[in-house]
């Protein structure tokens, strides 16, 4: 997972029996509404921001439906506020992804959202979590310490990734052809939204 905030450096994930706790709570309320497969739950705890996902992949694909939430907090009191918010718009969105069945309404790239009353940051992902560890392994990455870092370089591959991706949609929604995208703006729908839970 890449945090939103460009600050978001050294981080730890959830205490591993919380993480546990989650996805049983996942499973309890959403498993009767899906078809047979597995909730993956991941973390990351910043100094100012709480990063979290849950996702399910389907027995038999490839394809893991991701719901990614991001938040900033002050102090261990503003943690646990965060975190728990971060569980409960992701299970909304879970809730309304599988009522609609439908991807067109999730953001693909961070949102601001008010729920209750807070503001977060929302999007939607189909990246295979074990796939990624698989690849993370024959790599010679490795996760196991309490504190992790991240790599400037891959938040410039990241980076840079998200700018084609912007500037093509860009051109897609206004048909331009031919045209330098360098001059385009992609800073575009910055604005607060309501998000339905």
């Amino acid at each position: 997972m890449i945090p939103r905030l460009k600050s978001s450096k050294k981080w730890t994930a959830f205490p591993t029996e919380f993480q546990e706790n989650i996805l049983k709570t996942f499973e309890e309320n959403f498993s009767h509404k899906l078809n047979p497969g597995k909730f993956i739950a991941e973390s990351r705890i910043y100094p100012s921001e709480i990063l979290f996902r849950i996702g399910f992949l389907e027995s038999g694909r490839l394809f893991q439906a991701n719901f990614e939430a991001s938040i900033e907090y002050i102090g261990m009191d503003g943690a646990t506020q965060a975190i728990n918010l971060c569980i409960d718009s992701t299970a909304s969105m879970l809730e309304q992804y599988y009522d609609s069945q439908q991807l067109m309404d999730m953001p693909r790239d961070w949102k601001e959202f008010d729920f209750d009353k807070k503001k977060i940051y929302l999007k939607f992902s189909t990246l295979n979590t074990q796939l990624e560890a698989e690849a993370d392994k024959i790599l010679g990455v490795y996760e196991d310490h309490l504190i992790q870092e991240h790599d400037e370089d891959e938040l410039a591959k990241e980076d840079k990734e998200l700018q084609i991706r912007l500037k093509a949609k860009v051109a897609e929604k206004s048909k331009i052809k031919n045209t330098d995208m360098n001059d385009v703006d992609t800073n575009q729908d910055s604005g607060n939204s309501e998000f339905k839970h």
